[in-house]
């Protein structure tokens, strides 16, 4: 017997696989918005289907397969970005298990992680550097200007006390 993924929602609304096989080999792409998935899973083992069992894995996502249990619906919410396998498989009453089926998707990165994202950071931290860069050089010059200023104001100074000590030298000579 068989194991089939009947459905897998996408934000608990949107239906975005119904068992089709077409639609299994088209590219499931998602955006990062759309990373809460649920899968509805069944199998073909109609002798008491209700204690049909079934075990599956997201690969990406989790290590192990899952327990034996009779629930038929699986939720994952908040998914990274990645690529990611859902398998299941069905065990019948008699132990017996079934083929296993499964379905891959993508989940892209969300914009503050994309390629162009991480551009734009580096110019931002460039721009950053620039501006604390230009900053520093314009207080040195400043400083350096005042110490310019300082030392023309000490010259002046030294030389107005030469001129008076010249002038009071010519004063008191006559």
């Amino acid at each position: 017997f068989a194991t089939f993924i009947r459905n897998v929602f996408v934000n608990h609304d949107s239906l975005v696989y119904a068992g089709t096989k077409n639609q299994k080999t088209s590219k499931n792409i998602f955006p990062f918005r759309n990373n809460d998935l649920v899968f509805q899973f069944t199998a073909t083992s109609f002798e008491k289907p209700e204690q049909n069992e079934y075990q599956f894995i997201l690969e990406g996502y989790e290590e192990n397969w899952s327990q034996w249990s009779n629930e038929n619906i699986k939720e994952y919410t908040n998914l990274s970005n990645g690529d990611y396998t859902f398998r299941v498989k069905s065990k019948n009453i008699y132990g017996k298990i079934g083929s296993e089926d499964s379905y891959t998707f993508t989940i892209l990165a969300p914009w503050y992680l994309t390629w162009w994202s991480y551009l734009i950071y580096a110019f931002i931290f460039l721009g950053i550097l620039y501006l604390i860069r230009d900053y520093e050089l314009k207080r040195i010059r400043k400083k350096h200007s005042l110490e310019l200023e300082l030392a023309a104001f000490e010259k002046l100074k030294e030389l107005d006390q030469l001129k008076s000590y010249f002038f009071y030298f010519l004063k008191t000579k006559d």
